[in-house]
């Protein structure tokens, strides 16, 4: 059986970049009027950084998807015997409820 590992937590910059890319009003309130070219390059190699640690979120939730879909075979194989083994045993059971009554 695959090993679990630990979850991947959301990093707090996307939700920002979020809001940069997708918010017309960030522009308007959260920026200051005058921006210079190396703060604009700035804030663009920081995006690219933040799309870089997205994707490879994306990667660990794509290989974490696949780790489940694996996992669904034998899960279901249990489950069967599970309930072979039961109906095997039931009637076992009702007959010894039976006795105690």
């Amino acid at each position: 059986m695959p090993e679990l590992r630990e979850p991947i937590h959301p990093i707090p910059e996307l939700e920002e970049l979020r809001l940069k890319l997708f918010n017309p009003d960030y522009h308007a309130k959260g920026l200051p009027a005058t921006r210079t070219v190396e703060h604009e390059r700035t804030n663009i190699r920081h995006c690219m950084e933040v799309l870089d640690e997205a994707a490879e979120m994306l990667k660990e939730a794509n290989r974490r998807i696949a780790w489940a879909q694996n996992l669904l075979p034998e899960l279901h194989r249990r489950v069967d015997e599970w309930e072979a083994a039961e109906a095997r045993i039931l009637p076992t059971l009702t007959q010894i409820q039976q006795l105690d009554t």
